[in-house]
């Protein structure tokens, strides 16, 4: 019971933090907003989490997973001038990744520190932009031809960009977008958007390929070089850079959205098993009668699913009855529930409805307490 009032109470953090999240912490006149630094996260941080078969304090997760992404404990997001405009906590910024993914998506905070690689995955992206200016009627006829023959470059720099700036005439609007261009080649914009690394498309075999493609075939490549160095060519030094940002890309969204990944499941509290909580699961079955595809089930009568099915697969088929159909199998499958069944996965708790925790089986008194408070 103290679990659930303290899950529930964290909770309760997380969903609160839009109130937060728009307030200078350390000083008006920085502009930059410090967020996820105080006791409560710090106290949420403590909750113990099962991650990756053990447990460990969320903060400690957290921590981990943020620093392989970010490559520090403490995410800072730049706007598009490359000025720092937020700082995040590592346990505010992993609670958010689940909570608002559509946020997340176009932060620029997925490490990707090597200078060539970085203008690989942004030459496609940069041509398109280059190529929107100069069609526009405000631009020159002058500037169009310059950007139209900068945008057929094979590679672009921070310096080829700023001279074409240095001799043009475009109107304000179009030079700092041309200029922002320049400053994502720079050495010191060392972070990609998720949206950016999953949209790029870059050069592979004279084909134009996805990303996230590339990057598999790449580590197919190394995993045959490493079991016969003979049998492929060795990766270059921006190809081994290429794996390691698809991987903290796919660590970020093992985390974000909806899917459930087994590689970003972190369990945080056991499961509900009352009189209560078997009549959710048998209202669950109805409702994924009722669907078209179990897609469209909420995460965590999704999961509910997944918790029955294990269940069922460790009994015999003659035993395989619909909770309040059967009292004697009810309390072995109660027993289960709290005995035997893996914790619930945090991101299916954070995306659940305040409201619905009571019809899956938490504890009344404080979800109510939960809601009264937020």
């Amino acid at each position: 019971m103290r679990r659930f009032r303290r899950l529930l109470v964290g909770l309760g953090v997380v969903l609160a933090g839009s109130f937060q999240a728009g307030l200078p912490v350390r000083g008006e006149e920085s502009k930059v907003k410090v967020l996820g630094e105080s006791a409560a996260y710090d106290q949420v941080g403590k909750l113990a989490v099962m991650h990756a078969g053990r447990v460990k304090p969320l903060d400690t997760v957290a921590r981990e997973e943020v620093k392989h992404v970010f490559g520090r404990e403490t995410i800072k997001l730049h706007d598009a001038s490359n000025t720092l405009v937020e700082t995040w906590g590592p346990v505010a910024a992993f609670l958010d990744w689940m909570v608002r993914p559509e946020f997340w998506d176009d932060q620029p905070f997925v490490l990707v520190d090597y200078l060539p690689l970085r203008q690989a995955i942004l030459t496609d992206s940069t041509r398109s932009r280059l190529k929107d200016v100069a069609a526009r009627e405000s631009t020159s006829a002058e500037d169009r031809t310059a950007l139209s023959r900068l945008a057929e470059s094979t590679e672009f720099t921070t310096a080829a960009i700023t001279a074409y700036l240095n001799g043009s005439k475009l109107p304000e609007a179009d030079r700092k977008t041309v200029a922002e261009l320049a400053s994502r080649l720079g050495e010191e914009h060392k972070w990609l958007t998720p949206r950016e690394l999953e949209d790029a498309r870059v050069s592979h075999k004279g084909q134009a390929t996805a990303f996230m493609e590339w990057v598999a075939s790449l580590d197919e490549q190394k995993r045959k070089f490493d079991a016969n160095p003979g049998s492929v060519e060795r990766l270059t030094e921006t190809e081994r850079r290429a794996i390691d940002a698809g991987r903290r890309l796919m660590t970020y969204k093992a985390y974000s959205g909806d899917e459930m990944r087994s590689a970003g499941i972190v369990r945080v509290m056991p499961r509900p098993f009352s009189f209560k909580a078997l009549g959710y699961v048998t209202q669950v079955i109805k409702n994924a009668r009722g669907s078209k595809s179990l897609r469209d089930l909420a995460p965590i009568e999704f999961d509910t699913l997944k918790a029955l099915d294990t269940y069922w697969n460790d009994i015999p088929r003659d035993q395989r009855v619909e909770p309040g159909e059967n009292a004697q199998l009810d309390e072995k499958f109660s027993a289960w529930l709290r005995d035997s069944s893996v914790w619930v996965p945090l991101k299916v708790l954070l995306k659940a409805k305040p409201e619905n925790l009571v019809e899956v089986g938490y504890p009344e008194a404080e979800v109510n307490a939960f809601l009264a408070a937020y």
